[in-house]
């Protein structure tokens, strides 16, 4: 998971200094047909 993280793999949220999984952008990706996840998908 860490390495998906910090890959920007999955959609993260920064709080303080610590990233979280954003569950929610996750759901919804899944809900909108997302199968694929790949690196950078989510850089911002």
């Amino acid at each position: 998971m860490r390495g998906w993280v910090e890959q920007r793999t999955l959609p993260t949220i920064k709080i303080g200094r610590q990233r979280y999984i954003n569950i929610v952008g996750l759901t919804d990706a899944l809900n909108n047909g997302k199968s694929r996840f790949c690196k950078g998908d989510y850089k911002s």
